[in-house]
């Protein structure tokens, strides 16, 4: 994927996946948190943060190099949690339950995404994928 843009990348995965969903390319997540990808619920759609995304690649390889690798990684977890089709019943049960139940459900939500991205990604280099993977599972341990 590295010799693609950003547009033909994101366009590359949608049409993979089989899903006509809306992606939205801005610069940075709003509150200043190291979010590089949204899926939100409501809408449907997808919001990619470009520089964060680059920020979340520095600071993980120390250089920017992977990282249209990376962006199209952040991309298709983004698309798998689309994907899902329990998240909506999964984003329910997370009002009813307590600490633990909550982080089982999120971690549940992020395996599945993960899965998914996986087989839509699957040209793309498995060592860089696990990587990056793994980073995100341990933030919902």
């Amino acid at each position: 994927m590295t010799n693609h843009s950003i547009e033909e990348i994101t366009s590359e995965l949608i049409i993979r996946s089989g899903k006509n969903i809306p992606v939205l390319l801005e610069n940075r997540f709003p509150d200043g948190r190291l979010v590089g990808g949204k899926y939100n619920l409501g809408t449907r759609s997808i919001t990619m943060y470009i520089e964060t995304v680059k920020e979340q690649c520095h600071m993980l390889f120390g250089n920017v190099t992977d990282f249209l690798n990376y962006y199209a990684i952040v991309l298709a977890h983004e698309i798998g949690h689309a994907m899902d089709e329990e998240l909506q019943e999964l984003a329910d049960r997370l009002n009813d339950s307590d600490d633990h139940q909550s982080r089982a459900l999120i971690r549940k939500a992020e395996e599945t995404a993960w899965e998914a991205a996986r087989e839509i990604l699957f040209d793309v280099d498995e060592k860089l994928f696990s990587k990056i993977k793994e980073v995100a599972l341990s933030l919902h341990d």
